[in-house]
């Protein structure tokens, strides 16, 4: 009886913590890394040598890419029948899919994001600087150089509970 019970804790504990550890999008030119990641569960990410997308669960490298099969393809004749419109049982009107769609995009949380662009004019670098600096605000950092460089980094997260959350009041709503 103990035992089930500590097995079922452990588990309750591994799921509460995958809702609340936060799942981060990381961007970075500079660095070339393209990565989606959950610590410790998951990185699903592209490598910058062979530009193949990569993944890892739990730490093991997981092949994303199948053996191709070949298909034995049969003509196929449609026959004109006139159906009967089922109902499925679950058509939401449109304002409750704007209202998904409005809750998950404001539930993301931008934690930094930098812009270092080139124009390669230097007058219009020299005009852009004030815009630059009245923009950079809070975790956006937008600034001109003139390297010839242009650099672009974004780390946005969101917790798994969030949208889980938005998802169940999806569905309640009528």
């Amino acid at each position: 009886m103990w035992v089930v019970l500590m097995i079922v804790g452990i588990l309750f504990l591994l799921l509460l913590g995958f809702l609340i550890t936060p799942i981060v999008l990381y961007i970075d030119t500079d660095e070339q890394r393209y990565e989606v990641r959950q610590f410790p569960t998951f990185q699903f990410f592209v490598d910058p040598s062979t530009l193949k997308p990569q993944l890892k669960l739990l730490g093991f490298l997981v092949p994303l890419t199948g053996r191709k099969k070949e298909k034995n393809e049969k003509p196929e004749t449609k026959k004109l029948v006139n159906k009967k419109r089922k109902n499925h049982g679950f058509r939401k009107p449109i304002s409750a899919w704007g209202f998904l769609v409005k809750r998950i995009i404001r539930s993301f949380t931008i934690k930094r994001c930098t812009l270092l662009m080139d124009t390669d004019d230097v007058t219009l670098n020299a005009k852009l600087t004030p815009v630059c600096l009245m923009v950079s605000q809070g975790p956006f950092l937008v600034q001109t150089n003139f390297e010839g460089r242009v650099y672009f980094h974004l780390e946005v997260l969101n917790r798994p509970l969030s949208i889980l959350w938005i998802f169940l009041q999806f569905l309640t709503k009528k």
